[in-house]
């Protein structure tokens, strides 16, 4: 009987601890809240028919791993403009109904950011689903601003496009780790489109477009082991420039139409590959009190080149202006490419 018993007791608290487990399991959601541009603050926002007027009022009722889909007016499926400046305090999911054509965020105080997230674990946007962002004009404000955050995914989002539509910065990340960025614009703004500062690490950068900003496209400082891979920054002062960063892989970039393609200052043990960089007029690539940067891929990688023609090589970038040959036509030129008094083979 005692046998008998303690296995019953046991399988109790089994089945017990289950009732716990199981909802992660099944992957269990929150609840959605929804805004349209016509709707009502005191609505409860758990329906387009009861949907709010304000993203922040949404923010406000909402709890963490909640969801908030931001439409238009009256079925929330058409266009919709919202002038406000967003403080997401709490780990949610917001994204548009349907992405940044139909969906804007201008801030109403120019000296604030439009969207701060003030939470770990939060996603602006998504592929298709994310915002229209500008009107952080005032100095170092941004379209999308993260300071302290960690595990954040902004996706789709266009933060800047034209010398109307933009903000100091398009999106700011400060003292902010273990963040994806991806296949945003940051067009236009009136310093970068992308900053990464005061240790930023660990942040995965790929598929954005930042072209066309007053200084910067995407700019790291003293920012370590972030990966940059699919960017495009043309029309830039600088498409990509590193200061007092190490540690970062730029793979797959095109900085094409700056006035310095990928510039590093003061920044060592960079792995930098298969990036375009081409017209920039004072230079491809720039050095300056840097070292140990290594300027192709890490390991050899099998290619085709001109069709049909295999080859296993390690790659280095592709310089507009190289004046080498390829005697045995494997793509890669057989003297070294100067940059400043260095030169990089490959």
């Amino acid at each position: 009987m005692q046998k008998r018993k303690r296995v019953s007791t046991f399988s109790i608290v089994v089945f017990s601890l289950c009732l716990f487990i199981i909802p992660a399991i099944t992957g269990a959601k929150g609840d959605t809240y929804y805004v349209r541009s016509d709707g009502n603050d005191e609505s409860s926002g758990t329906s387009w028919d009861t949907a709010n007027k304000t993203i922040q009022r949404a923010i406000n009722t909402a709890i963490n791993g909640d969801i908030i889909i931001v439409g238009s007016s009256g079925t929330g499926h058409g266009t919709g403009v919202y002038t406000e400046n967003v403080n997401v305090t709490k780990s949610l999911i917001i994204r548009s109904e349907n992405g940044y054509a139909t969906t804007t965020v201008h801030g109403s105080v120019t000296s604030d950011h439009v969207f701060e997230v003030q939470a770990d674990s939060v996603t602006i946007g998504g592929e298709g689903c994310g915002f229209s962002i500008y009107g952080a004009t005032n100095d170092e404000m941004a379209g999308i601003y993260l300071s302290g955050r960690t595990a954040c995914t902004i996706q789709g989002n266009r933060c800047g496009w034209d010398s109307d539509q933009k903000s100091s910065y398009g999106i700011l990340l400060s003292s902010s780790s273990n963040n994806t960025l991806t296949e945003n614009t940051a067009n236009s703004n009136s310093n970068y489109g992308i900053w990464l500062s005061s240790t930023c690490n660990n942040n995965t950068l790929t598929g954005n477009t930042c072209n066309s900003n007053q200084y910067f496209g995407i700019y790291l400082v003293t920012s370590s082991a972030n990966t940059l891979t699919g960017n495009t920054c043309n029309s830039n002062s600088c498409g990509i420039p590193l200061s007092s960063s190490s540690n970062n892989i730029l793979s797959g970039n095109t900085c094409n139409s700056n006035h310095y393609g990928i510039r590093l200052y003061s920044s060592s043990s960079n792995t930098i590959y298969l990036n375009n960089l081409s017209n920039n007029t004072n230079g491809n690539a720039y050095v300056e009190n840097s070292s140990g940067n290594i300027w192709h891929s890490p390991t050899p990688i099998y290619y085709d080149y001109a069709g049909g023609s295999f080859h296993k090589n390690y790659l280095g970038n592709y310089y507009g202006n190289y004046t080498g040959s390829d005697p045995d036509g494997d793509g890669i030129g057989n003297s070294a490419y100067s940059v400043n008094d260095m030169n990089v083979d490959y």
